[in-house]
């Protein structure tokens, strides 16, 4: 027992130690509360809402989602996610960026799955390669498959992000696919802001295909479901209207169309690039011929242009303006100015700090990927190693209880047989008794029966009585009940299943049995029921036929059996 204790001891301690390492390892990747989940649930709904009219509104939820969760790395995360959307929708690139790469190392570090994947899709959207852009949305793939987060907002903008990255690189089938997938997660969700986004895009794609009543189908969806739900993010829809409008040679319409774009950017608390107003009106009044007009919107589209790829459209449309009048002069001015823009954004000194820029990136995203896949692989080998330890032991204390259980077995079927050998013993010596005991009445009845043939006629009734007394004497009667609890010992229930069988057996009949079950002859059977060998054999016969048996069936083989 005290081995036994032993073996159980260590399992226990081996379990412990395991159960210890597991409860470190949740710690460290910080399980979050419902109750957190819950609350940045219900304020996400709000922060999409109001990222791009009032960014004033979502910096203090996110202050006030930090300040309720200090300790959690899980609201501060979530705080950097909806800061960069913020920063984002505003054009403050730089921090949009460094909270976007402050929520995927957090994110990283603590496996919020969805959050990193959420971050990753921001980097992608400011990533100024094709080639980056793809392996940011390819790594949020990943995330997503690998742990099966059910989220219709981050599948919308996944599905969104690849359509605008595949139109980018004028992939059209590619970006029409996944513009379908987004605007299905949309429908089925209720999403009616991103919905229309979706409905923008489609129409952009068709247009760019020359399918322009497509085009104006999806574009005017997008505007019904905007002034709808969410009218004040309608300009971009008529915006897009009038792209195509003037595409189609209608600049009467087109030009209805950018003026109500261009009233919604007014009204809009935060426009984003509003000055592509001023471009496509100057194209469309270039068209008309309106030279006054197409000049107004061309400079005011230079002017009010903040990027430097706003400012090099400008400087290409301006010129576009000057050849249309034949002031040829300035529009080579224009051009050559354009040329010195492109020259400084790509110069040698530039392209080689974005190269070493993005090169310091991916290290420091492959130290961090490194570094989190060292954790997972020292966590497993550990936890790996101590469940062998476990099961080795507890297969050795398996084995060990199988042994002793074995053992214990077979002690108590040798105890079982050492009472059936005992009972036997009982069964034969009972046997023997009455045996010996009917042979000496046999012989003491002869020999009064010798003696009364010569003796007086009284003395005959004398023997003749003293034989009554023999043939009746009680004690053969209790060597019975003896014999019968005996063998009832080593054979139980044997007279119950032969009544059951044939009621009408007698006792004397269930006496032959049982003798013949002892495989006794014929002679010993008649000795002890003091009858002649012949009449226990028509006995037995008789027997087989109370109990219905084949005539080929042996008696004695049936006896056995039960």
């Amino acid at each position: 027992m005290a081995i036994i204790d032993y073996r159980v001891y260590m399992i226990l301690i081996c379990l412990i130690v395991v159960s210890i390492l597991l409860g470190s390892w949740l710690w460290e990747k910080k399980v979050v509360s419902v109750e957190l989940r819950r609350y940045c649930k219900e304020k996400e709904d709000v922060v999409r809402a109001y990222a791009r009219t009032d960014s004033a509104r979502v910096l203090s939820i996110c202050r006030e989602l930090e300040k309720k969760y200090p300790d959690e790395n899980f609201a501060l995360c979530t705080a950097y996610l909806w800061q960069a959307d913020v920063y984002k929708y505003w054009g403050v690139d730089s921090l949009f960026i460094l909270y976007a790469n402050k929520a995927m190392e957090l994110a990283r570090k603590n496996y919020f799955q969805r959050e990193e994947a959420l971050a990753l899709l921001q980097l992608q959207e400011s990533a100024q390669d094709s080639e980056k852009a793809l392996i940011y949305l390819q790594q949020a793939t990943i995330l997503q498959k690998e742990n099966s987060f059910n989220d219709p907002y981050f599948q919308y903008r996944l599905n969104y992000d690849y359509a605008y990255y595949y139109y980018s690189l004028s992939k059209i089938v590619l970006a029409t696919n996944y513009f379908n997938k987004a605007l299905t997660v949309c429908r089925i969700n209720k999403l009616y802001f991103e919905e229309a986004s979706c409905l923008n895009g489609m129409s952009a794609v068709l247009n760019d295909q020359k399918k322009y009543i497509s085009a104006l189908l999806k574009i005017n969806r997008a505007i019904l479901i905007c002034l709808k739900y969410c009218p004040v993010e309608c300009g971009d829809h008529y915006y897009q209207k009038g792209v195509t409008l003037s595409e189609i040679k209608k600049f009467d319409q087109a030009e209805i169309a950018v003026m109500k774009a261009d009233s919604f950017y007014k009204k809009h608390p935060h426009p984003f690039n509003p000055g592509i107003v001023d471009v496509l009106l100057s194209v469309i009044y270039r068209n008309k011929k309106d030279i006054i007009k197409d000049r107004k919107y061309s400079l005011s589209f230079l002017e009010k242009s903040k990027f430097i790829s706003t400012k090099m459209w400008a400087y290409n449309n301006l010129s576009e303006h000057y050849s249309s009048v034949k002031n040829y002069t300035e529009a080579l001015a224009l051009k050559d100015r354009l040329l010195q823009l492109k020259d400084s954004v790509y110069s040698d000194d530039i392209l080689q700090m974005a190269a070493d820029k993005r090169t310091q990136l991916e290290l420091h995203q492959q130290t961090v990927e490194f570094d989190k896949n060292k954790t997972r692989y020292h966590s497993i080998l550990i936890i790996t190693c101590l469940l062998l330890i476990g099961a080795t032991l507890l297969i050795v204390q398996i084995r060990r209880t199988n042994r002793l259980s074995d053992q214990l077995t077979v002690a108590e079927q040798q105890r079982l047989q050492q009472q059936v050998d005992f009972k036997e013993r009982q069964l034969a010596t009972s046997a023997l008794h009455l045996s010996q005991h009917a042979s000496t009445m046999n012989t003491i009845r002869h020999e009064i029966e010798k003696l009364s043939s010569n003796v007086p006629v009284d003395v005959k009734g004398q023997l003749r009585a003293i034989l009554k007394s023999i043939s009746n004497d009680a004690s053969v009667e209790d060597d019975w009940s003896k014999f019968k609890l005996h063998f009832e010992g080593v054979s139980p229930q044997f007279f119950e299943k032969l009544r059951e069988r044939a009621p009408n057996l007698t006792d004397l009949d269930l006496k032959q049995c049982a003798y013949l079950k002892m495989n006794m002859t014929p002679k010993q059977v008649a000795q002890l029921l003091a009858i002649t060998p012949k009449g226990v054999t028509l006995s037995r016969v008789r027997i087989k036929k109370k109990l219905q048996l084949d005539e080929h069936m042996q008696l004695s083989a049936f006896l056995a059996d039960i």
